[in-house]
């Protein structure tokens, strides 16, 4: 069996993982937390993921996956909220989605699809964006995961990821495919990505929680 077929049935397989890790419900970042995905933000991303915020504010922006690029205008920000509200960026500038707003405790599954011609975003299932905008960009800055990866505002979130994964629009390739787990061996918790064999951790201080029970 060569190794392409290999890779490829391992993937069929689903979420499984390996044995000297524990899967987990999800992760809960405290505001200090976040993980370095390893995947540049570009357009031709769309990311679908399970979350909930664990604070809802007024006067505050805490992100679920994004970066800022190099020169301040490439941003790729996936569903994220700001001041309550939910918001999204692909390209020069951040846009409000039409909700009745963020709810804290809320478990919500978001689908979002940046190809270069065409946004959509779903929210549980309604479809809240659908945009042409003619965006193209690639970036060198990595998407982080319960923030945003800006040197000046990370906009680090208060919020449980239950699971995430980003794909390639073009190729129909996942890139990613997170799961919330912890290492048995020291129990330290991350998310191990089922593409890559990678078990990711915390390079923001503090620690995540997961549940234990």
């Amino acid at each position: 069996m060569s190794m392409m077929l290999l890779y490829n049935l391992l993937l069929q397989m689903g979420d499984s993982l390996p044995p000297e890790y524990e899967r987990v419900d999800y992760l809960e970042g405290n505001g200090s937390e976040y993980i370095n995905t390893g995947i540049n933000g570009r357009t031709g991303l769309a990311a679908k993921y399970k979350m909930e915020f664990t604070f809802v504010s007024s006067t505050s922006i805490q992100q679920i996956c994004a970066e800022l690029g190099q020169n301040q205008q490439n941003r790729t920000y996936f569903p994220y909220m700001s001041n309550g509200n939910w918001y999204y960026a692909i390209g020069t500038s951040a846009t409000a989605i039409q909700t009745n707003g963020i709810i804290a405790d809320t478990v919500y599954n978001i689908e979002a699809i940046y190809k270069e011609d065409e946004q959509k975003i779903y929210i549980n299932g309604v479809e809240v964006v659908s945009e042409t905008n003619q965006v193209s960009f690639t970036t060198s800055v990595p998407l982080y995961l319960f923030a945003s990866n800006n040197n000046v505002q990370k906009r680090i979130a208060r919020a449980k990821i239950y699971s995430f994964e980003i794909t390639d629009t073009t190729t129909g390739n996942k890139l990613a495919n997170l799961i919330p787990c912890y290492r048995k061996s020291d129990n330290k918790p991350g998310m191990y990505d089922i593409v890559s064999g990678s078990f990711l951790t915390n390079i923001g201080t503090g620690e995540f929680n997961y549940p234990t029970t």
